[in-house]
């Protein structure tokens, strides 16, 4: 889980997409920031002018960002570097082929919505490969459009920034609690939960030693060798049973 990226892919975003264009080969029409004249209509609800276009805001712009990119590809969930990469990919390109994408990539339906399945999916790949591997086949995507032969170096160009920046992201933020993500942590605490000390404070462990103590107590109470052997072979089992506790809750054989 990536939170608190958002901002730092918005400035890349806002980079590469520049200002107010409107190039006649570019079948988006009036852009401003990347957002389109069909986006900017479809976000306010009626039909918008170029001088609409051209007179956006950047805050305006961010917010269509967030609720129609990357809010769409669940961008604070998935790992820091690729969350920046799926979300450049569907600004370009829609979320759903973003998605789509990435879901070949890491083995999961292919249904063009990120959802828990293909985020636990991309947290338990390893995330320079997804990475590299969606760059890969978003420029080979890329080549195949009609519009490559006028675009294809631009776009060529813009993926390999946006390779270099997600690993950069990806390795600034894999030690970062934000970066490991709520599965990553999760992971760690099922792992730190077969240490003794935990595991002894589990109910069935408790349970068992309480059991132990009780009969020691009342043990204790008499005298005498038999007394004393009877302590002894008590606490032998209870040991016995802890040590097989503590190896079943860790799997092991």
């Amino acid at each position: 889980m990536a939170q608190g990226t958002f901002p730092q892919c918005m400035r890349y975003v806002f980079e590469e997409e520049g200002g107010y264009a409107d190039n006649p080969a570019d079948p988006g029409g009036p852009t401003n920031m990347g957002i389109t004249l069909r986006t900017l209509s479809a976000w306010r609800g009626h039909a918008v002018s170029p001088d609409d276009v051209k007179n956006l805001g950047k805050a305006e712009a961010t917010q269509i960002y967030k609720v129609e990119y990357w809010n769409k590809i669940d961008g604070d969930e998935l790992p820091a570097g690729l969350d920046y990469a799926v979300f450049d990919f569907a600004v370009n390109s829609g979320p759903a082929r973003a998605a789509i994408m990435l879901q070949e990539i890491i083995g999961v339906p292919q249904d063009g919505v990120i959802g828990m399945q293909t985020i636990r999916a991309a947290e338990s790949r390893n995330v320079a490969d997804v990475i590299n591997a969606l760059c890969d086949k978003r420029q080979a995507w890329l080549q195949t459009l009609m519009a490559a032969d006028t675009f294809g170096t631009g776009w060529t160009s813009r993926v390999e920034r946006v390779r270099s920046r997600a690993l950069a992201l990806a390795a600034e933020n894999k030690d970062s609690p934000a970066a490991n993500g709520a599965g990553s942590a999760t992971a760690k605490a099922r792992q730190s939960d077969t240490s003794v000390t935990s595991i002894l404070a589990k109910p069935e462990a408790l349970g068992s030693l309480g059991s132990v103590a009780t009969g020691l107590a009342a043990i204790a109470t008499g005298r005498g060798p038999v007394q004393y052997a009877l302590a002894a072979v008590m606490i032998m089992f209870a040991l016995v049973g802890v040590w097989y506790f503590i190896r079943r809750i860790r799997g092991e054989p």
